[in-house]
């Protein structure tokens, strides 16, 4: 597996999701600033610039904002009842939950320096995309 395919995913979650720069991604993954921006041109998944990608994701604050927290809720219930069980703590379902936080916290952040614009797409069809990609930059199983 090539160094893009290992780091690619982690850095592009740092830049759309975060927010970090260039500079801090590369230091934090190890490679040059210029392999960063090489890589956030247009990612090897066809979903467009990470700047794009980022700006979708806060087109729709507040629904994005109602299924981060509904999918936080989920995970932290998941949680919780396995511990009422007696089961160990899935360590994958709490770095889930501590990524749902983060990226609540970071979309929020931005929102407040960015406020949204109005959105010409149907908001039940917006609602569905939008569960989608929290749930695909998450890992986690598509559900319907």
């Amino acid at each position: 597996m090539s160094k893009r395919d290992q780091l690619e995913p982690q850095a592009r979650e740092l830049r759309v999701i975060h927010g970090l720069t260039f500079a801090d991604i590369a230091a934090r993954l190890g490679v040059s600033v210029r392999t960063i921006q090489s890589w956030a041109k247009g990612d090897s998944t066809g979903r467009g610039t990470w700047d794009q990608q980022r700006a979708s994701l806060t087109t729709t604050a507040d629904t994005f904002h109602a299924e981060l927290y509904d999918l936080g809720i989920v995970v932290a219930r998941t949680i919780k009842d396995g511990l009422l069980e007696g089961r160990p703590v899935d360590k994958s379902a709490v770095a889930n939950l501590d990524r749902i936080v983060k990226t609540a916290m970071n979309a929020w952040k931005y929102q407040q320096k960015n406020p949204p614009k109005a959105d010409p797409v149907n908001p039940s069809e917006k609602q569905s995309q939008i569960k989608a990609k929290i749930r695909e930059r998450l890992g986690l199983k598509a559900t319907q």
